[in-house]
């Protein structure tokens, strides 16, 4: 058993006037590719409450990968890279510690 973490990256798909961003989902599925992150689990359409009910839909970008700072740093540049394409103040990165056994 190895212990991993599973990153998850909330990328929005809607701008702050509420059009539609073209490409986004498909250009983080390459840099994820790219960056040797081969496998993942993708949820699209979700949606996410923000301060006073500012309902956004988003698409999730989980990735079960080693917890450590190099995988860390890798993750967090492929959110920043995502953060600037958007054009949004902000975008979630959540890392969860977890266990996996391949059977």
């Amino acid at each position: 058993m190895s212990t991993y973490a599973r990153y998850t990256i909330h990328v929005p798909v809607r701008d702050d006037t509420g059009n539609e961003i073209p490409h986004v989902l498909g250009n983080a599925r390459r840099a994820l590719t790219t960056a040797g992150f081969h496998g993942r689990t993708v949820i699209r359409k979700t949606q996410g409450d923000y301060g006073d009910f500012d309902t956004q839909e988003m698409d999730l970008i989980m990735v079960d990968a080693p917890n450590d700072e190099k995988t860390r740093n890798a993750m967090r540049a492929l959110a920043k890279g995502i953060k600037h394409e958007v054009n949004q103040d902000a975008v979630y990165l959540t890392v969860q510690p977890i266990e996996y056994e391949m059977i």
